[in-house]
């Protein structure tokens, strides 16, 4: 993975991918966050984080991203309690 950051905001999926050459899911993102053009990032073949990433759909959450064979992907995401957020 190239070009890391971390980027907060609420996760949308857009979408789902055709599955991975071993048969595993694969998902289309965005981490809605202040950005007015948020870029559109997709799982890795084969991570264990397309099982999940259901889960934080529509919560505030903190993702790894960066570029992945040049194409933007999420790495991982942890999800952030109201409490992390304020200061």
């Amino acid at each position: 993975m190239q070009h890391e950051e971390i980027i907060t905001g609420t996760l949308e999926i857009q979408g789902r991918l055709p599955s991975s050459r071993m048969g595993n899911p694969r998902y289309e993102v965005v981490v809605r966050g202040t950005d007015p053009l948020p870029t559109i990032y997709s799982t890795q073949p084969d991570s264990m984080l397309a099982y999940g990433i259901t889960n934080y759909r529509g919560k505030l959450v903190k993702a790894k991203v960066g570029y992945y064979y040049g194409s933007p992907s999420v790495e991982s995401i942890e999800l952030i309690s109201p409490e992390d957020t304020q200061q």
